[in-house]
């Protein structure tokens, strides 16, 4: 890595601490450059500005949750109904600790006009994009079993899950109820997988 990339690893780094700990509106690029140790001057020629700085904060968050969550959509070992369950808590669990993001919803949520991040939409988009194409591989999967009569549809499962999911980001990430609530989540996404392999058990008999 480079000394530029080291510096710019360097101050999203610091700028992540101190959103996280102050949140948007309360940190300057001024702390930023101070907590870094770094002249102000060296933060800008790397970021625009505190937008621009915390859209690469969120983006790296959201990236690293994707990079990881990527990884049980790919064990080719595990079966359609254990890569729902490990994903389905393991995204929860991991933007539960993606502070900005965090803030970055409830600004959304509270139609908050001071800051447009109209780049960080466009990268949630994706990661959208990115989750429903998941699901619908998962999807796909368990048709494979599923009776033909029984009338479901790959790509309404997807659509589904994914609904389901965007509304539980708001309870759990805009309302802070995530600590409060994970682990009947969990409990429910392992009722819920249950009877979908009782129903694809059911099926190959």
């Amino acid at each position: 890595m480079s000394k530029e990339k080291d510096l710019k690893s360097e101050f999203l780094s610091v700028a992540t601490k101190l959103f996280n700990k102050y949140g948007y509106h309360k940190t300057s690029m001024d702390d930023i450059a101070k907590s870094s140790h770094r002249a102000k001057r060296s933060l800008y020629n790397h970021f625009s500005g505190k937008e621009e700085l915390f859209e690469s904060v969120i983006k790296q968050e959201l990236q690293m949750a994707r990079n990881t969550l990527q990884r049980i959509f790919d064990h080719t070992g595990l079966l359609p109904s254990v890569k729902f369950t490990s994903y389905m808590i393991k995204r929860m669990e991991l933007l539960s600790q993606s502070l900005s993001y965090k803030v970055f919803l409830q600004n959304e949520f509270n139609n908050d006009v001071s800051t447009r991040f109209v780049d960080l939409k466009a990268a949630c988009a994706d990661f959208d994009q990115w989750e429903k194409q998941n699901f619908l591989s998962i999807a796909k999967d368990i048709s494979v079993v599923m009776d033909r009569q029984s009338g479901f549809d790959p790509e309404a499962f997807a659509d589904m899950v994914q609904m389901i999911v965007k509304s539980l980001d708001v309870s759990f990430f805009v309302q802070n109820r995530y600590n409060e609530y994970h682990q009947t989540y969990q409990y429910m996404v392992n009722l819920i997988v249950e009877s979908l392999v009782y129903r694809l058990t059911a099926n190959l008999k």
